[in-house]
Parts: C-alpha cells; sequence; structure tokens
C-alpha cells in the first residue's frame, strides 16, 4: 500500500516537473530539481518489491509517466507453476 502511495507522489512530480513552461529560468529550475527526483525513482527500482507493486498498478497512472517508469523498471519476470506454487 505504501508503495502504491509513494507511486503517487512520483507521478504528482513528474507531471509537474514535465509540464510547458515559458520562462527558461523556471525550466532549468524544473530540470534541476526532476534529476533528484529520477534518482529517487530509481532506488526504489532495486527494490523487488517495489518493482512487482509497479508492475500491478501501472495501468493506473498517465501514460507519459508510465512509459517514463517502465524505461527504468527491471523486466517484468514471468510467473511460473512453480512460482506461484511458492508463493
Amino acid at each position: 500500500m505504501l508503495y502504491a502511495e509513494l507511486t503517487d507522489v512520483f507521478e504528482v512530480a513528474y507531471v509537474q516537473y514535465h509540464k510547458e513552461e515559458s520562462n527558461p529560468e523556471i525550466t532549468k529550475i524544473y530540470k534541476e530539481q526532476w534529476a533528484g527526483w529520477d534518482a529517487y525513482i530509481r532506488k526504489f527500482f532495486s527494490r523487488p518489491a517495489y518493482v512487482g507493486t509497479w508492475y500491478d498498478i501501472r495501468d493506473e497512472y498517465d501514460g507519459l509517466f508510465v512509459g517514463y517508469l517502465n524505461g527504468m523498471a527491471p523486466p517484468q519476470k514471468k510467473l511460473t507453476a512453480a512460482n506461484q506454487a511458492s508463493r
């Protein structure tokens, strides 16, 4: 549940920092601040529990955000009968 809430925060940040901005100074600030968000999100993709949650909930989010996170997510593991039996 917490990973789902965290992903909501990631989506809000993504949409905010990727919106059109006509002021070049603000665009520069957004770009610099987004780098920190990007690094933070990437850290969670090293956690198998987060990766599993992402693949379960990704259909609930903005398409551009999903594409961005899918680009950094490790490949989804296929469930086999052996995997399911151990769950």
